[in-house]
């Protein structure tokens, strides 16, 4: 509020301090003070005018330094973007695909994932963006297949929900293979909350997927034990949203016949009660 009273310029020339505070600082998302400024910079983007968007965006070239450009686009709130300026983000998505996951640095991963997630989630894409995305599913799988036999989950969320975003695209062997890697997680002995959650979400978009028969039985069986372990939760956090995917899966799932088989016996009041009440 206070960044942003004041003249149109005045909020730019805060936003910039901000964004180069940003970019100087280490990628640390499990710091509650790195949060607490990435969430400053994304709620005070949409406070900018529309060519201050422009201005403060192209202080950053992803062809000169890729690594500190994603550090500020990855909190960038891409449905306040202009059309024009979103245009210009997105031609450097062959960029970000190609270099951004390939390199060994685990900063510039994080970004690049955070960023295509984001990316992935905006309606009307074009022909060539979504191509772009389809590139990177399977470099994607094999990122989270690899982290997971390291014991590294940093990168976990921003998979599940760059992957959550196109599912659509799956191939169904392809999403066969991420169940078995979910279901890796989910035993993991203490899985990070923000694991869980965006795992919640990646179940609820398989709401929207029809599995061929020869993957029906093994990807429905996985769908389902999923469930039941993030249903009966004692996390209050991952509970709920453990209950809001259960009620998108059962609301848009072509295979309703496996929803009782979701359902841990202990919770089947709770959820009747949630799903009467919305």
């Amino acid at each position: 509020f206070i960044a942003r009273w004041g003249s149109a310029q005045l909020c730019c020339g805060h936003y910039s301090v901000l964004s180069r505070l940003l970019v100087a600082l280490p990628v640390t998302p499990h710091l509650p003070s790195y949060q607490h400024i990435c969430l400053l910079v994304r709620r005070l983007f949409p406070l900018l005018a529309v060519q201050h968007q422009s201005v403060v965006l192209e202080q950053f070239d992803p062809t000169v330094d890729l690594s500190s450009t994603l550090r500020l686009w990855k909190e960038i709130p891409l449905q306040n973007v202009s059309k024009q300026t979103l245009d210009k983000m997105l031609h450097h998505l062959p960029l970000i695909c190609s270099q951004g996951l390939a390199g060994e640095d685990p900063s510039l991963v994080y970004c690049s994932l955070r960023f295509l997630s984001h990316a992935a989630n905006l309606r009307n894409q074009d022909i060539v963006v979504q191509t772009h995305f389809l590139s990177v599913i399977e470099p994607s799988v094999s990122l989270l297949q690899t982290v997971l036999a390291e014991k590294q989950t940093l990168y976990i969320p921003q998979i599940l929900e760059f992957l959550s975003a196109i599912v659509s695209s799956i191939q169904p062997a392809v999403c066969h293979k991420m169940l078995q890697l979910c279901q890796q997680l989910a035993a993991f002995p203490s899985p990070p909350l923000d694991c869980l959650i965006s795992l919640t979400r990646f179940l609820s978009a398989l709401g929207r997927i029809h599995f061929p028969s020869a993957h029906t039985q093994v990807c429905l069986h996985a769908v389902s034990s999923l469930f039941q372990m993030l249903l009966s939760s004692s996390h209050w956090l991952v509970h709920h949203h453990s209950l809001l995917a259960f009620q998108s899966f059962a609301e848009y799932t072509p295979h309703s016949d496996i929803i009782q088989d979701c359902v841990p016996q202990q919770v089947k009041g709770c959820i009747a009660d949630f799903m009467h009440c919305r």
